[in-house]
C-alpha cells in the first residue's frame, strides 16, 4: 500500500542511513509503514487504527506479521493493543524520554569518552540556550526557568543533578522537540560518567557558586531576549563543567557495569530495564571479542527475571538490532555488531510524530556544528587537513551539488573532530529532513554553502592548536556559522 511517500526524500533517507540490508527484518518494515499511513491520515493519540486483521487487510500483510509490527510500535511508545468490543491498536501520546534513551543506550552499547561527552554537551547547551531566547514566548519569558537553590551540605552529585535539571528546563522553554530528547539523552550519559563514591564537598560547592552565576546569568539573557548573552553564559557553565568531570568522574569510555538502573529508581518498564543490562554486558562482552550472551535460562539466572520480562527484553534488543536470537545446542543470545540506523528511526519516527515549532532542522544543523570546522582542524594532522582542502575545492567547482555529498563533508568534519555524539545527532536531524519529505530536491547550491566553505577553508589553511586560540577561534567561528545558519538556512 501506498502512503504517500516522496521517491527523491525516500531514496535520500535510505541512502542517509547506509542500514546492511539483514538488519531490517520484515515486522520493522512493516511498523514503518504503518506509522507512516498513521502520520499520513493524522490519527490522533486515544484513536484506533484497528485489530492485528484489520491492520493485516489494510496494508496486504499476513496476521503474524501484523502482531509483530505493533509489538515494535508499541515498544517505540507509539500506542498499545486495547482489548474489548472498542479496542485495537490505540494511538498513544509520545513521550521524548523514549528516544532519549535510544541515543543514550546506544553510546553505552558502543562506548563513548569524556571528551566526546563535552563537545556533544556544550554543542547541544549552546544551541537549547540560544532557541530558549529565541522562542516566541506569551506572558513571563522564563517560565519555569528558576536557579536552583541547592543546600551547601549537598553532594557533588546533588549539584550535577540540579545543574542537568536546569538545562532540560531551558530546553523545554526552547519548545524544539529534537533538542529536548537530545539534551535528555546527554544528561542520562553524564550521569552514567558519575563517580557516586565522590564526596569532595569544596569541589560541590565551587560547582555550585559557578553554576548558580550561570543559570542567573541565563535567566537574565532570557527575559531581555539577547542570545549572545545567553550563549556566552552558557559558554562559561560548559568550562565549568569540563573542570568538574576531569576532577570527579570516570575517565575513559563509561563503566559500563556500574550505570544500569535497578528496579524502582527509573521510569522505565522492568523489560526496558533488564534490555539495558543485557546491553550493557553485551557492550563488556564485545570489548573482550566475545559474541554470545549466554542461552536464556542463564540470562534468567544472571538478572533474577522470569523468562517472560527477559523475552521482552530480547524484543526490544532485537528491534534495535543489538542482538539476535539463535536456537540450537551452545547458541543463544548473539550480539551484533551495534549500528546507528535502528537509533536514527527510532529519534525519526519521534521527531515525524511530533513535528518541529518554525525552526528549520537545516538550521539547527548549522547551530549544531558552529564550532566543528575548529575543532576538526585542531585535532587533524597535515594529511588529514589536505583532503580537506581538497574537498572543499572541489566543492566549489560546481554551482550545485548532491545534499548527500554536503552531508559527507560535515560527517566528515564531526570525525576529524573525534565527535561521534554529534555526528549521530546530526544526522538524526537529516533524516527527519528526509523523512518529513520537506528534501524535495536532492541538489543544493553551492553559493548557499559558500560562507560555510570559505570558513573552513580559512581554518583549515591556518589552524594553531594550542587551547587558548583554539577556544577563541571557535567562538568567532561560531558567531559566524550562528549568523550563516539564520540567513541561509531558516
Amino acid at each position: 500500500m501506498s502512503v504517500g511517500v516522496d521517491n527523491n526524500s525516500e531514496s535520500y533517507y535510505l541512502a542517509l542511513l547506509n542500514d546492511p540490508p539483514d538488519r531490517l527484518h520484515r515486522g520493522a518494515v512493516a511498523a514503518r509503514l504503518i506509522e507512516d499511513w498513521i502520520r499520513a491520515n493524522d490519527i490522533q493519540p486515544g484513536e484506533s487504527i484497528g485489530r492485528e486483521q484489520d491492520i493485516a487487510n489494510r496494508f496486504g500483510i499476513g496476521r503474524s506479521l501484523a502482531r509483530e509490527a505493533v509489538r515494535i510500535l508499541e515498544r517505540r511508545g507509539l500506542g498499545k493493543p486495547r482489548p474489548g468490543p472498542s479496542g485495537g491498536f490505540i494511538v498513544g501520546t509520545l513521550s521524548h524520554e523514549t528516544p532519549g534513551w535510544a541515543i543514550a543506550d546506544y553510546f553505552r552499547l558502543v562506548g563513548f569518552r569524556q571528551r566526546q561527552l563535552l563537545d556533544a554537551r556544550e554543542a547541544v547547551d549552546m544551541l537549547a540556550v540560544r532557541l530558549a531566547v529565541e522562542h516566541p514566548k506569551t506572558g513571563n519569558p522564563t517560565a519555569g526557568l528558576f536557579v536552583h537553590d541547592s543546600k551547601p551540605d549537598d553532594s557533588l552529585e546533588s549539584e550535577l543533578k540540579a545543574a542537568l535539571a536546569f538545562r532540560n528546563q531551558f530546553a523545554c522553554l526552547g519548545g524544539n522537540q529534537a533538542v529536548i530528547l537530545f539534551v535528555d539523552a546527554l544528561n542520562e550519559l553524564t550521569l552514567d560518567l558519575f563517580r557516586p563514591e565522590s564526596r569532595n564537598t569544596q569541589a560541590a560547592s565551587a560547582f555550585r557558586r559557578s553554576e548558580q552565576r550561570c543559570q542567573r546569568a541565563v535567566i537574565d539573557a532570557i527575559e531581555k531576549t539577547d542570545a549572545d548573552a545567553a550563549a556566552a553564559a552558557m559558554q562559561k557553565s560548559s568550562v565549568a563543567f569540563a573542570r568538574i568531570l576531569n576532577e570527579q568522574f570516570h575517565a575513559g569510555r563509561a563503566d559500563l557495569s556500574s550505570v544500569a538502573p535497578t528496579a524502582g529508581t527509573s521510569p522505565r518498564s522492568r523489560a526496558s530495564q533488564v534490555a539495558q543490562l543485557l546491553a550493557n554486558d553485551a557492550a563488556i562482552a564485545l570489548s573482550v571479542g566475545k559474541s554470545r550472551l549466554g542461552s536464556e535460562w542463564d540470562l534468567c539466572e544472571r538478572h533474577s527475571v522470569s523468562r517472560l520480562v527477559l523475552r521482552q527484553a530480547v524484543r526490544i534488543l532485537e528491534d534495535g538490532g543489538v542482538v539476535e536470537s539463535k536456537r540450537g545446542r551452545g547458541r543463544g543470545l548473539m550480539i551484533r555488531a551495534p549500528h546507528q540506523a535502528w537509533v536514527v528511526r527510532q529519534v525519526t519516527s519521534h521527531l515525524v510524530r511530533k513535528g518541529f515549532d518554525d525552526v528549520s532542522p537545516r538550521k539547527l544543523l548549522c547551530l549544531l556544528n558552529a564550532a566543528f570546522p575548529v575543532l576538526a582542524a585542531s585535532r587533524a594532522n597535515d594529511d588529514e587537513r589536505a583532503v580537506v582542502r581538497d574537498k572543499i575545492f572541489h566543492l566549489r567547482q560546481a554551482d550545485q551539488i548532491e545534499r548527500l555529498e554536503y552531508l559527507h563533508f560535515l560527517r566528515h568534519l564531526t570525525i576529524l573532530a573525534d565527535s561521534p555524539i554529534v555526528d549521530l545527532l546530526s544526522l538524526c536531524l537529516v533524516a527527519y529532513t528526509a523523512r518529513k519529505h520537506l528534501t524535495k530536491c536532492n541538489r543544493i547550491p553551492v553559493a548557499k554553502i559558500t560562507e560555510h566553505l570559505d570558513l573552513c577553508s580559512e581554518v583549515f589553511g591556518q589552524i594553531d592548536d594550542t587551547p587558548n586560540v583554539v577556544a577563541n577561534l571557535k567562538v568567532d567561528a561560531s558567531a559566524r556559522m550562528v549568523g550563516f545558519g539564520c540567513r541561509e538556512l531558516s
